[in-house]
This record gives C-alpha cells, structure tokens and sequence, in this order.
C-alpha cells in the first residue's frame, strides 16, 4: 500500500497516474466490518487504516482528475490541440510542481498536497471549459456552413456574403485569443469545409448559369425599329454585340469567383484548384452562353417579317399601285384588321435564358404604322372615289349636249 511518496506523475505514455492504491480502500473497508463485528485488529493495520482515512479524500479527487486527464484525448479534437497547448501545460506544470523546498510533493506531507489538489482541481476546470468553449464554436461553425449551402449564391449573392461574413468574425474572434500559428491546424480544416460548399454552389451555378446570371438592373433589352433610317431595320437594344459584353463581363466574375476568394485566413491558397477542377462544366458554361446569343440572333429572324411594313418609306405610291379595285381595297383593309389582331396577341415579355427580352417597342410601332396604312389606305381610297366621280362628271357634262341632239333628231 503506497501511502508513502509522490502524488502524481506522467508516465512515458502521456498518462497522469496517481500514486494512490486502490487497495486502501479495500482496507478501509474491511477494517470497519472487521471492527462491527468486534473483531480485534493490530495496532499497526489501525494505523495504516487511520492514515488511508487521512488521504482518502483527496486520492478520490486525484483520481477523478487523472480519469479527466486521461480521456482528454477523447474529448480535444485534433485541429484544436494547439490551441489548447497553454491550458495543458499550466495543467502538466501543476502535475510536476514542487513544493516550496524543491523537492516532490507527497503525501506524508498533508499542507502541500491538500493545496496541490486545490491547485490541480482549479487546473482541470480551467481546461474543460476552454475545451467545451472550443467545442461548442466548432459545432456552431458547423451549423453555419451547413445554412451557407442551402443559400443560392447565383440569386442570393449579397445573403450568401453576409453568412459568409459572419463565419468569419467568429474566426475573428479567437484570433485576438490564440497565436495564429497554434490556430493554423483548425482554419485550414474550416477552409477545406468552406471549400467543399463553395464548390457545390459553384458547381450548381455553373450548370444554371446561362438561366439565372443576375446581369446590372440597368440593362434592359428591347426589341423595335430605333434606327432613324429609312429602312427601319428590327433591331434588340442594346445590340447583340453589348449585350454580349456585359454577359460575358458577369460570367467571368462568377467563374473567377474562387480564385479570388479569400479564405478564414485571408489566403486564396485552397481555392485557386477549384475551377481547374471543373473544365468540363466551365466547357459547357460557354457552349451554353454562345447558343443564348444564336437565339437572341434568331429572335430577330423571327418577328422580321413584321418590319415589312415599317421599311416602306412612299406607303402612298403602294398603296396606289396595289389597289386599282374596290375588291383590292376590302382585301387589304380586311387583311391590315387581321394583322393588327395577330400584333396585339404578341407577347410583352420573350424570355431567354437569363435575358429578358421587351416586345413593347416593337408593338408600339406596329400600331403607329397600322394606323398609318389605314389612314393612307382610306385617303387614296377618297382620293380614288373622287377621281372616279370627277370623271364620270367629265362624261356626263361632255356628252350630254350630243345626247339631247340625237334624242331631238329621233322625235
């Protein structure tokens, strides 16, 4: 039974042993039965059963301390082991401590040991809590970047920022408490986790990104006749050509999106590799954007058959030439009612892909020259009808002295 030298001490393998035999605590017992029953016990057992009662509480305390310390292993995650480096070494300090003479404590020396477990139990505290403080950030972090993935980044880029942000003031945080090199080990694990959902949004936002690229709220694209020529060609505006520009200058933001991230520790180290990872997807991303602008271009072939009417400059002269009979005019009147009918069913809004496109434009010159075509067709119809009437005027007033003549010959 050792009731005699050194508390605590750390053996070769990191573990905190007490120098404290259970065996006293089998003697203790069976002293006590042994005295009930009325059993006489030696003088010398007394002794040492007096002197285990002496030392048996703090030896209980010295061995939930060492349970602790043992299984910290356990509970300390690897990435923060360094962060606790301060904690485990005033720990392990305590545990080597000597008394004021310079020699060991043990525990024939009740004074110095009961302030060393005082000493030891304040220790262990300190260190749990640190461990748990650390324990419940990292599990909060964890929280954090699991909501950072079920944000849109393409449709909710600012929201995404600010959770972002946030993750990182919590870094910030135990910045100003530990050396950046003992939290080196926990960033660079939070980068990789960081890095792990940055790429699914990255990787989601490339396969939709021809659909839901936020292009300037200024960019308003219209399809109508804005030339001041006299063929009045269909025209988008802005022109294809700009509005290639600006969508290729927002594409190349988001695809260079990582390799401008700045990590927990302000490095872009982890993420550079992440578009060199996804070539395949970044190949369709702009297989994707050339077939948008292919049918941007046909858009304009489509509605072109309605600019027909706007590229006629002497819509008089046409009108003149096509409608030699009053069978022409109902057909043409009939079929500028039918025209005007199919432009009012047009669509206000044509979307492609990310761009939307206005037809209001279009639509509102359309029925600026339908009613120029029937303003002019019913003013060379008046002026036709005129003409006639003019005519057979000229006829009547012509031949009717002849006619009166022959009709006085005849009576």
């Amino acid at each position: 039974m050792c009731t005699k030298g050194k508390l605590m001490e750390i053996s070769q393998e990191g573990l905190l042993i007490v120098n404290y035999s259970s065996r006293l605590v089998q003697l203790l017992r069976e002293v006590r039965q042994l005295t009930e029953l009325g059993v006489t016990v030696p003088d010398s057992i007394k002794q040492a059963a007096k002197d285990g009662e002496q030392y048996y509480r703090f030896g209980v305390v010295l061995k939930k301390v060492a349970s602790f310390f043992n299984s910290m292993d356990t509970q300390i995650l690897k990435t923060q082991r360094p962060m606790l480096l301060n904690a485990l070494m005033a720990f392990e300090e305590i545990v080597e401590k000597r008394n004021t003479h310079g020699g060991v404590i043990e525990w024939r020396t009740p004074t110095e040991y009961e302030r060393y477990v005082e000493r030891l139990q304040q220790a262990a505290t300190k260190l749990a809590h640190e461990n748990r403080q650390l324990r419940h950030i990292h599990h909060e972090l964890s929280t954090s970047v699991v909501l950072l993935m079920d944000i849109d980044m393409l449709k909710h880029r600012s929201k995404w920022k600010q959770h972002w942000l946030e993750i990182v003031g919590r870094i910030n945080v135990l910045s100003d408490r530990y050396p950046q090199d003992r939290m080196r080990k926990w960033v660079i694990h939070w980068d990789h986790q960081v890095y792990k959902v940055l790429e699914a949004a990255y990787c989601t936002g490339l396969e939709t990104l021809n659909e839901s690229l936020q292009l300037p709220e200024s960019l308003k694209v219209e399809l109508g006749f804005f030339s001041s020529s006299e063929q009045m060609p269909l025209q988008l505006k802005p022109s294809v050509e700009e509005i290639r520009s600006i969508y290729y200058h927002e594409l190349k933001k988001f695809v260079s999106a990582p390799s401008a991230f700045k990590g927990l520790n302000g490095s872009n180290e982890v993420y550079t590799k992440m578009a060199g990872s996804n070539t395949q997807s970044l190949v369709r991303v702009y297989i994707k954007a050339e077939l948008l602008f292919v049918e941007l271009c046909n858009l304009l072939e489509q509605y072109e058959s309605w600019s027909s009417l706007c590229a006629t400059a002497d819509l008089d002269a046409v009108v003149e030439l096509c409608c030699s009979s009053p069978t022409l005019f109902e057909t043409n009147f009939r079929a500028l009612r039918d025209k005007r009918r199919a432009a009012e069913r047009l669509p206000d809004f044509i979307k492609v892909d990310c761009i939307c496109v206005s037809l209001g434009p279009l639509k509102l010159s359309l029925e600026d020259n339908f009613q120029r075509a029937y303003e002019t067709l019913l003013l060379v119809l008046k002026r036709t009808m005129t003409n006639d009437i003019n005519e057979v005027t000229h006829l009547i007033t012509d031949f009717a002295p002849l006619y009166i003549t022959n009709r006085s010959k005849h009576t």
